[in-house]
């Protein structure tokens, strides 16, 4: 289990948003939040995140579970370059790559079994974070959502709006959270970003929840569908199509009971 919402209630004033809403989030399942405009799928993810509390109910995470959601990426330093920005998630991985070069040294005179373990775990943790690839990975991400390498260099503040929230995305997929939270994430995007954002969802090694108009990229993607209906939440298994057909077959059949009744 990597997330349980249990009889979630929120309201704004005097307007109820959810009520008695659960969800429950598996495994590296694929999830499309849906319905209509306006019924809480942003508040759902805010309360997901933390960002809002809820009136009722109760929000559990897997143990070391971390949520990662596009509006909590900021970028406080408009002077920073890009390649500055987007190195920075990689930190932990540079602190250990710095630390194994000093024991790489350290072994040049000291021959020692604790010597030789400490290089042995420092390898290890090297290779788990992503070892000399995440240079390569950064920029193939960066890339593939239209920017071109000479804007690596280029500061934040040089950006247009829409470009920053691009690069806000690529930040956020190269943290790789536990569960990937993606509101309208096509917007902005031309096909062949959309594309291969499609193929990164698809692979991706650990949960999404995505709120989207596209009902495409949504068929392309996701697994699982929980729909905002009357305040509450109701899942479907299968992608949007199955989602849509689902809820055609169940309308008819309540149809044809209250015509028999």
């Amino acid at each position: 289990m990597k997330l349980q919402l249990s009889n979630i209630a929120k309201s704004f004033g005097t307007q109820e948003v959810l009520t008695n809403a659960s969800l429950l989030i598996k495994n590296n399942e694929k999830v499309a939040l849906v319905g209509r405009n306006g019924c809480g799928k942003t508040t759902l993810l805010k309360i997901i995140t933390g960002e809002e509390d809820p009136d009722r109910g109760d929000r559990f995470f897997g143990s070391g579970v971390k949520a990662g959601y596009l509006s909590q990426i900021s970028f406080p330093d408009e002077s920073r370059t890009v390649k500055e920005e987007l190195t920075s998630v990689f930190d932990e991985l540079l602190q250990v790559q710095k630390a194994l070069e000093e024991q790489t040294k350290v072994l040049e005179t000291d021959h020692s079994e604790k010597a030789l373990e400490k290089y042995d775990r420092l390898q290890t943790r090297f290779d788990t974070l992503g070892g000399y690839d995440y240079e390569y990975e950064m920029k193939s991400v960066f890339f593939h959502f239209g920017f071109s390498e000479e804007e690596l260099d280029k500061l934040i503040g040089e950006f247009s709006s829409g470009q920053r929230t691009r690069i806000a995305l690529v930040k956020l997929l190269l943290q790789k959270p536990d569960i990937l939270l993606l509101d309208e994430p096509t917007n902005h995007l031309d096909i062949d970003s959309i594309e291969w954002l499609e193929g990164y969802i698809s692979r991706y090694p650990s949960a999404v929840i995505l709120v989207s108009h596209d009902r495409m990229f949504l068929d392309h993607v996701v697994d699982v569908v929980y729909e905002i209906e009357y305040k509450t939440l109701k899942r479907y298994p299968g992608n949007y199509t199955k989602f849509m057909e689902t809820k055609r077959a169940n309308y008819e059949k309540q149809k044809k009971d209250y015509e028999l009744q």
